[in-house]
């Protein structure tokens, strides 16, 4: 298992669902990652 560094930032959201309650709840995203594919359904309204 790969540690992170001291002081390296750790907060990451993964998955559709907690991306939007995330969003929901006001929370600031800065960087949002979506593999390529189909792009309909729930990613849409992100």
């Amino acid at each position: 298992m790969v540690q992170p560094k001291t002081g390296a930032q750790t907060d990451l959201i993964i998955g559709r669902n907690s991306v939007m309650e995330a969003l929901r709840a006001g929370r600031a995203i800065d960087s949002l990652l979506v593999a390529r594919g189909d792009r309909s359904g729930s990613i849409s309204r992100i």
